[in-house]
């Protein structure tokens, strides 16, 4: 008996691992070992098949202080079982309660988040190229009761994937070999080969929802509606993730077609082309900007997507929704862009200010900016040649009719100037409304400011106060020119 059961768990592992192409000979493995059984039982099947597949395996654990003195004996426990099999090991320790009281993230997210941070550092420091963990087909049904019950998209049914990236540009892969295998099948096998394993007490508790749902709600499940609802829930989130495999080629695709701009925190797309596309297209592409920028979509669910999609078809010039995880979505004219982080993330619109040189150039690296100023007397200057060439970047000013050094900066509330061409005044948010600037580029819009008044807002508007006339003796040329980065 004992004989079989470990031959079926061996063979159902190794299925999964070739299935899934999870890892190949000589591959490198870092192992997460909680010490309970799931993990414990992964660290023995993987070095098991080791001796013919000749794995390098490494032990990690990181010991999170949530339990005191049993956090502490798990991490005993894990370097005790790393020592048993003779395998290299990391041990750490992270103050998870403490980071906790710091932040608005839950606890179980902060040691979820610290924990991957960890393996990868791990793996990257012992050359590792995968990390795997213990999942199980138990966690997968959990896994996507949860995400049904937080209001999940048709994507989130994929729940756990058998092997994905462990951050969204890394190379090394998470795999969890055990995700076809279910729990009972787990302690069956620790029982028999007679392998000690360690219990986390407040998976006993309700206290978590995740809890909840595994004590209570799926042995009732289980109980009252189909014994087999883990595995069930398991082959829907397989088929989903089949589903999306296929299907991620022609999201990426059009991805691709409809992005204006990439940047490390933000995506810019072409909201008109995105509009005409399939609604189903439509979420799918949102969903894959938001991973590219945040590695995940943690928290965001069918009403957000929803409210995304009513930016989409409101007219008028602004609309912005806040998603979960520091994820901000702005529609600006025709461009939606997708931001992760803070919203407005310049500190210099109010104390950003650098003289200019004049004449001469003035370099101006907070803005990747330079401005060269010439004087021309007034006589010898072809204005209506200027004009006929003169790009945005360029504006004449009389010279004689500055009154203080000449400098550039930024926006600064309560802006108002002289728009050449109109009478009266104007607020600058109304400029910027009228010329389309969009809101995510107008605290970064250089202006030239002679004392508190501005004499030009680069690339949109002049001050008629400034502006040359018949009488002009000295004329000022302006040449803004944005430097492109190597």
């Amino acid at each position: 008996m004992q004989q079989s059961i470990e031959k079926d768990i061996l063979a159902m592992a190794t299925q999964t691992i070739d299935a899934f192409n999870m890892l190949y000979n000589g591959d490198s493995i870092v192992v997460s070992a909680s010490a309970g059984p799931d993990s414990t039982a992964l660290l023995d099947i993987l070095n098991t098949l080791s001796k013919e597949k000749r794995w390098k395996i490494h032990v990690a654990h990181l010991n999170h202080k949530i339990r005191g003195a049993e956090s502490d004996a798990d991490a005993e426990f894990v370097k005790n079982l790393a020592l048993k099999y003779g395998l290299p090991f990391t041990i750490e320790s992270i103050d998870i309660p403490s980071l906790a009281e710091k932040s608005t993230d839950s606890l179980e997210n902060i040691a979820r988040e610290q924990r991957y941070m960890f393996l990868k550092y791990v793996a990257e420091t012992v050359g590792a190229n995968k990390v795997a963990t213990g999942h199980t087909i138990d966690d997968q049904a959990e896994t996507v009761l949860l995400r049904l019950m937080r209001g999940t998209g048709l994507r989130g049914l994929q729940g756990i994937l058998h092997v994905r990236r462990i951050t969204k540009r890394s190379p090394i892969l998470v795999i969890r070999p055990l995700l076809e295998i279910d729990k009972e099948l787990i302690l069956g096998y620790l029982t028999q080969k007679k392998i000690d394993y360690r219990i986390d007490s407040t998976n006993l508790t309700n206290h978590y929802l995740r809890n909840k749902v595994r004590n209570t709600l799926i042995p009732k499940l289980q109980e009252e509606y189909n014994l087999e609802i883990s595995t069930l829930l398991a082959q829907l989130a397989n088929q989903s993730a089949e589903m999306f495999s296929y299907f991620e080629a022609e999201v990426s695709g059009a991805l691709r077609r409809i992005i204006v701009e990439e940047e490390d925190n933000r995506i810019t797309l072409d909201a008109k082309h995105l509009a005409r596309e399939h609604i189903f297209l439509q979420t799918n592409i949102i969903t894959s900007a938001i991973t590219l920028l945040k590695g995940n979509t943690t928290g965001i669910t069918y009403k957000h997507y929803r409210s995304i999609l009513n930016l989409l078809e409101k007219n008028g010039s602004c609309a912005e929704a806040q998603l979960p995880g520091k994820i901000s979505i702005l529609k600006e004219y025709d461009r939606l862009i997708i931001h992760y982080g803070p919203l407005n993330e310049s500190k210099l619109e109010e104390a950003f200010i650098s003289n200019l040189r004049i004449p001469g150039i003035t370099l101006i690296p907070e803005l990747s900016l330079e401005i060269k100023t010439e004087i021309i007397n007034a006589s010898s200057f072809d204005f209506e040649n200027f004009k006929k060439h003169k790009t945005e970047m360029e504006e004449v000013i009389d010279h004689d009719k500055l009154f203080q050094q000449l400098a550039v900066r930024l926006r600064r509330k309560g802006d108002t100037f002289q728009p050449l061409g109109s009478t009266g005044s104007k607020k600058l948010k109304k400029l910027f409304i009228d010329k389309k600037i969009p809101a995510s580029k107008r605290h970064e819009t250089p202006i030239i400011s002679c004392g508190n008044d501005i004499i030009w807002v680069v690339g949109c508007q002049l001050d008629r106060r400034f502006c040359i006339t018949k009488s002009t003796n000295n004329i000022l040329k302006l040449t803004a020119n944005y430097l492109k980065l190597v």
